[in-house]
C-alpha cells in the first residue's frame, strides 16, 4: 500500500515502535519463523496502521535433544558461527540455547560491523494444565564507520552524481554500537479443554552510543567543494516495561460452536538521550577527497546541553470473534480500545501528547467450494504519532479507514494456493518530512492519502521436486489533490522465488529468485532523483552431504546491477546505493 511497516510482534504480542526506529540489526538466530499479515488487520496489531503485521516467533525448547551448528563465510570478509542447543533438562523441564558471532565488512568504504547474539529459554510443566516460561535474550552491535545520511545525488550545477558504490562520507572515526537486553516471562494455563489464558511480563533495555558524521551540501563538480560537516556524538538509554493478558476460547450459540478471544497489554517505555557537540570550529570549504576517504579529523566532543527524556504509555484493550453462521459461512467481528500517552522533552521542545480512540474490524469469509473462497473486511485505522512538528508539538495521530476483498484458491490437494486482493486505503494526518530544524532534527507535516491497488499470490508445490512462489502487487498512492504521493515508493513490484530437488543427484537442491520493482523518482531542489525499474537475480544450491550434514551457496544480484535503493530522502537531494554482486557459503550439521 505504501505506507511504513510499523506493526511489530513477538510471539503474537504487540511490541509498539513509539521511536520509530529499531537500534541495530536484528538476528534472527532466535526466531524459528517470521509471519507477515499484509494490510489493516486491527485484531493482528494495536492499531490496524495499513501496511503489514510482522509477527517474530521464538525459539522453544524441545522435549527430544537436538542440536546444530552453520558455519557461514561470504564476500566483503563476512564470517559467521551459530550455535543451537535444545533438550529436556529433567522430568518436566526443558531448555535451549542460541548463540550467533557474526563480523563483516561492508561494501561501503571503511564500514564493518560485529554483531554477538546469546538466548535462553526455559519451559517448565506445572502440571498438566500450566506451562511456565522463563527466557532471555542480548544483542550486542558494534559499527565502524557507519553511514550516517546518504550520498548527494546532484553536484551544485544540478547535474547527477555517479559515485561508486562503496562510496561513503562516514569519517574514520565514526561508531555506533548498540546494546540489546530483553527478558521474558509467559504462563500458559488451560483453563478447560475450549479455553485457555496466556500472561506475559517482559522487560527491554537498550543502550546506544555513536560518534557519527553527517554531510549536507552538493559538491563542486570542478573543485569538488561545496559539501558542509555535521558531527555529532550521542548517548541514548531506552526501557520498556509490557505486560500482556490474552483469554481466548470456544462458546455455544444458536447450537453452532464459535471463537472468542480477549484481552489487554500495558506499555511503559522511557527514552533518555544526551547529546555532544564539537567544540571546535568546524572545517569550512571541505573538499570532495576529504569528505570520502574519511579523514575529517576527529572532533572534540563536548556535551552541548541537548538531549531527551521522555515517556510513553500505553494501553491497550481488544476482543475479538469469529461467528461460524454456517459451515461455509464466518463472520468476523472486533474491536481494539487503545490509550497512548507520553510526557517529557526532547532536545529543548516539549514532547506531550495524548491519544484515545476505539478501533473496529469488521470481517466476512464464505467458502464457495472446498478449494475456494471469498473475502472481505473493514479496518478503521489510527496510529498515535511520536513525530514532531516545525514547533516542536507532536504531531495527531494518523486515522482513516482500509477495505479489502478478495478470493483464494487451493489446488492439487492444497499442494498449491493462490489469493487475489483488491483494497483501498485512506490515511488522514499522516506524517511527512517537511525539513530539518538547526540541531538536524526533522519535522513534519500532516498528508491525507488514499492508496488504492491490488495484490496476487500464488504458492506451493508444482510437482513433488519443484516449488514456486510468484506475488505481484501494484497500486496507486495520492494525496487529497489527486498528486503522486510518496514517489519514492515503487508502485509495481514482482517476487518469484522457486527450488527444484534434482531427481539425478539425491540431495541436491538449485533455486532462483527475481525481485523486480518499476520506477520512483523524488524531487530535490536541484532537480529530481531518478532510478529506472530493475531487478535483482538470486541464485543458490544445496547439497546433503548426508542426513546431519548439508552444504549451500548463494549468490546475491547475480548480475551486479547498479542501483538506489532507497531514496527515502531524496527529496533533500541524497540517496543510497544498493550492494554488488555478493556471495555466502555455508555449512550445517544437525543432531
Amino acid at each position: 500500500s505504501g505506507f511504513d511497516i510499523t506493526n511489530f510482534r513477538v510471539d503474537g504480542v504487540n511490541m509498539p515502535m513509539t521511536f520509530d526506529a529499531v537500534y541495530g540489526d536484528l538476528d534472527a538466530a532466535i526466531y524459528d519463523r517470521v509471519e507477515v499479515v499484509y494490510g489493516a488487520n486491527a485484531l493482528a496489531s494495536d492499531t490496524g496502521f495499513p501496511s503489514a503485521t510482522v509477527n517474530f516467533v521464538r525459539k522453544r525448547p524441545t522435549d527430544k535433544p537436538q542440536a546444530s551448528v552453520g558455519l557461514s563465510a561470504g564476500s566483503f570478509d563476512k564470517k559467521r558461527i551459530e550455535v543451537d542447543a535444545s533438550g529436556a533438562l529433567s522430568s518436566g523441564v526443558r531448555g535451549r540455547a542460541v548463540v550467533a558471532q557474526d563480523n563483516a565488512n561492508s561494501y561501503l568504504d571503511r564500514s564493518s560491523k560485529d554483531r554477538r547474539t546469546i538466548y535462553g529459554v526455559i519451559e517448565a510443566d506445572i502440571g498438566a494444565k500450566t506451562l511456565l516460561t522463563l527466557g532471555h535474550h542480548q544483542q550486542q552491535n558494534d559499527s565502524d564507520s557507519p553511514l550516517w545520511g546518504a550520498i548527494p545525488m546532484h553536484y551544485d550545477d544540478g547535474t547527477r552524481t555517479n559515485f561508486d558504490r562503496s562510496t561513503s562520507t562516514s569519517a574514520d572515526w565514526a561508531y555506533w554500537n548498540t546494546g540489546n537486553k530483553n527478558t521474558f516471562v509467559e504462563l500458559n494455563h488451560d483453563l478447560s479443554d475450549d479455553w485457555q489464558v496466556k500472561t506475559s511480563i517482559s522487560r527491554h533495555e537498550m543502550d546506544s552510543n555513536a560518534a557519527l558524521f553527517y554531510i549536507w551540501g552538493n559538491p563542486n563538480k570542478t573543485t569538488g567543494l561545496g559539501m558542509n560537516p555535521w558531527p555529532g556524538m550521542y548517548k541514548d538509554k531506552m526501557t520498556q516495561s509490557l505486560a500482556d493478558i490474552t483469554l481466548k476460547g470456544k462458546y455455544t450459540f444458536a447450537g453452532r460452536q464459535h471463537d472468542l478471544s480477549f484481552g489487554a497489554n500495558w506499555l511503559d517505555n522511557n527514552l533518555k538521550a544526551v547529546g555532544y557537540g564539537d567544540t571546535n570550529t568546524p572545517i569550512a570549504g571541505l573538499t570532495q577527497a576529504m569528505v570520502f576517504n574519511g579523514s575529517y579529523p576527529i572532533p572534540n566532543f563536548a556535551p552541548n546541553g541537548t538531549g531527551a527524556n521522555f515517556d510513553t504509555h500505553v494501553k491497550t484493550a481488544f476482543i475479538a470473534t469469529k461467528f461460524n453462521v454456517t459451515d461455509e459461512l464466518k463472520l468476523i467481528a472486533g474491536a481494539k480500545h487503545v490509550d497512548s500517552k507520553m510526557q517529557g522533552e526532547s532536545y529543548g521542545k516539549a514532547r506531550n501528547a495524548e491519544a484515545v480512540d476505539t478501533s473496529p474490524y469488521f470481517g466476512i469469509v464464505y467458502d464457495l467450494n472446498p478449494s475456494t473462497s471469498l473475502f472481505a473486511s473493514y479496518t478503521k485505522t489510527f496510529q498515535p504519532q511520536y513525530l514532531a512538528k516545525q514547533d516542536g508539538s507532536i504531531m495527531s495521530p494518523v486515522s482513516g479507514v482500509s477495505k479489502e476483498i478478495g478470493v483464494k484458491n487451493s489446488f492439487s490437494n492444497k499442494k498449491l494456493t493462490s489469493s487475489v486482493s483488491l483494497f483501498d486505503t485512506e490515511q488522514n494526518n499522516l506524517a511527512e518530512v517537511a525539513g530539518y530544524d538547526v540541531n538536524f532534527k526533522a519535522y513534519h507535516v500532516g498528508k491525507d492519502t488514499t492508496s488504492k491497488g491490488i495484490q496476487a499470490d500464488i504458492a506451493g508445490n508444482l510437482t513433488d521436486n519443484w516449488q514456486a512462489n510468484l506475488g505481484y502487487v501494484q497500486f496507486e498512492l495520492k494525496d487529497k489533490d489527486g498528486n503522486q504521493f510518496r514517489t519514492f515508493t515503487p508502485k509495481k513490484m514482482v517476487r518469484l522465488a522457486t527450488t527444484y530437488k534434482v531427481p539425478a543427484i539425491k540431495g541436491l537442491k538449485v533455486g532462483a529468485d527475481v525481485k523486480w520493482q518499476d520506477d520512483v523518482h523524488a524531487q530535490a531542489s536541484l532537480g529530481k532523483v531518478e532510478q529506472n525499474s530493475y531487478a535483482l537475480i538470486g541464485l543458490m544450491a544445496g547439497y546433503d552431504v548426508s542426513d546431519k550434514v548439508n552444504v549451500s551457496a548463494n549468490v546475491y544480484n547475480l548480475t551486479d546491477e547498479k542501483y538506489l535503493s532507497s531514496l527515502y530522502w531524496g527529496s533533500y537531494g541524497q540517496g543510497f546505493y544498493g550492494a554488488p554482486r555478493t556471495v555466502l557459503m555455508s555449512v550445517n550439521w544437525k543432531y
